[in-house]
């Protein structure tokens, strides 16, 4: 039985989406990992993270959320308490790195 690719959708502010896809991309270039970036539009893209067997590890959506609304938290499907060790260290590294602080409020 294969199991199915991780899921991780991220969510972000249009003034913020630029930084969480430069931290997602510096993450996984120190980490060695290939990937490939799909961008549909201004506020969608996606990511594909691959292992050194070209084997798809993970699948990342990066959203834009209004900016008048509470940014939703990461999700990840299946819950990482399913994967592997590693896989699940990956997850969590990724949104850790996409897990930008809030903006200041004047």
């Amino acid at each position: 039985m294969t199991q199915s690719t991780p899921i991780v959708t991220i969510h972000s502010t249009a003034s913020q989406m630029s930084v969480v896809l430069a931290r997602l991309t510096t993450c996984l270039v120190h980490a060695g990992y290939a990937f490939l970036q799909t961008f549909h539009s201004t506020g969608h893209s996606d990511i594909d993270v691959f292992d050194q067997h070209q084997q798809l590890l993970v699948h990342c959506i990066i959203r834009e959320t209004e900016t008048d609304t509470r940014v939703p938290v990461p999700s990840v499907l299946p819950a990482l308490e399913t994967m592997a060790p590693d896989l699940a260290t990956l997850i969590h590294d990724l949104v850790q790195a996409c897990t930008v602080p809030a903006e200041p409020r004047p």
